[in-house]
């Protein structure tokens, strides 16, 4: 969803992931070597890890492959990166916040909303957490990238024969994960439109969105939410609340791309400082 991302990108958490879930082998962990597709990334391997790691089972890894050993000292950790029940676009307002607690303990999160642009987006954190781990600006991570990007494009679109740019080749440098989330986004969707968000706090299977156009209907509007396997989740204990933050819904992360004129694309908030002009941090 590229109007969930532009919406978001801005409000200092990094890129926006549509879809946080990982995937099926595994977490975003940083050093991760992929790719995003319709805002889910999608990695290729991991040069942190030995080339024998079961993380680098899965595509396998570059022929050409160096491994990237990142001090400790280079790592920044936040337990509590957000702390709030939402993450939203300057064109949204909340109106109010309901959260009720029943005879179980079980928290039921209610909030509403106006947005008085032509569109939006908001990001509902249910646990009202996310934490969160930043590789701090250094010359070690862009220099590396510098010596071997060209063979991580050669192995992502011959040997895993993927249709990718160059410039689609990114390292990841930080993350910011919660345990449970919602999101939504609109398009074209009229000035004083309101939106309603419900859930439970032991699940999402009731969570719902709920649009209303005070003034014009919105034309496209998108919402999912997650995760979608629980297994933490005990359908016999509805006081249980899913606590393993594992889902992504920011990313940080270093991309290639040539210059264009002197003119940076949209999405990248900053240049990299570093020799090669070919670099770039999303931050």
């Amino acid at each position: 969803m590229g109007t969930y991302a532009r919406e978001l990108v801005g409000m200092g958490y990094g890129f926006p992931l549509w879809d946080p879930e990982p995937e099926r082998h595994g977490e975003v962990l940083i050093g991760d070597v992929g790719f995003l597709v319709k805002g889910r990334f999608h990695r290729l391997f991991n040069p942190t890890l030995p080339a024998e790691h079961v993380v680098n089972q899965v595509w396998g890894v570059p022929d050409v492959f160096e491994e990237l050993k990142i001090p400790a000292n280079l790592y920044s950790y936040k337990a509590a990166a957000i702390s709030a029940d939402t993450v939203c676009s300057r064109s949204f307002v909340k109106l109010d916040i309901n959260a009720t607690v029943n005879a179980k303990s079980m928290a039921n999160l209610g909030l509403h909303f106006r947005c008085t642009d032509n569109q939006g987006a908001v990001l509902v954190l249910p646990t009202k957490t996310a934490a969160g781990v930043q590789l701090l600006p250094n010359s070690l991570v862009p220099k590396f990238i510098g010596r071997n990007h060209a063979y991580w494009y050669e192995f992502a679109t011959e040997k895993a024969q993927l249709d990718l740019k160059q410039q689609d080749i990114i390292l990841v440098s930080g993350w910011v994960k919660t345990a449970r989330w919602a999101v939504a986004a609109f398009v074209d969707g009229g000035r004083e439109v309101e939106v309603s968000f419900r859930a439970g706090q032991a699940t999402l299977a009731d969570a719902s969105f709920s649009l209303t156009a005070t003034q014009s209907t919105s034309r496209s509007w998108h919402q999912h939410s997650g995760p979608v396997l629980d297994e933490s989740f005990d359908e016999g204990s509805s006081s249980m609340a899913r606590r393993t933050q594992d889902q992504c819904v920011f990313l940080h992360f270093y991309k290639s791309k040539r210059r264009l004129g002197g003119i940076l694309p949209k999405f990248l908030p900053k240049k990299m400082t570093m020799r090669s002009p070919w670099f770039f941090r999303i931050a």
